[in-house]
């Protein structure tokens, strides 16, 4: 959910369960852990479009992410 200054609901996302979530170095994109769908949700918060990151297994075996960060210059996710 994006609020503007005065608390203002402007925008919602509604996806599965999440995890934790974390800005993008240039705080233009937000990174959502999808708990239940093997993925990461990348919200651009100009325009509200969201994208979606595969990061489950190939061999059927879910990961189920939960946690998301920055550091050293790129997205880790840990489950």
């Amino acid at each position: 959910m994006a609020t503007s200054s005065t608390g203002r609901v402007v925008y919602s996302v509604r996806a599965m369960k999440f995890g934790w979530m974390t800005l993008g170095p240039d705080g233009t994109k937000l990174y959502v852990a999808l708990v239940d769908s093997d993925g990461i949700a990348i919200i651009d918060l100009t325009t509200y479009a969201v994208d979606w990151y595969y990061v489950g297994t190939h061999d059927g075996v879910p990961t189920c992410p939960s946690d998301v960060a920055w550091a050293a210059g790129q997205l880790w996710f840990g489950w």
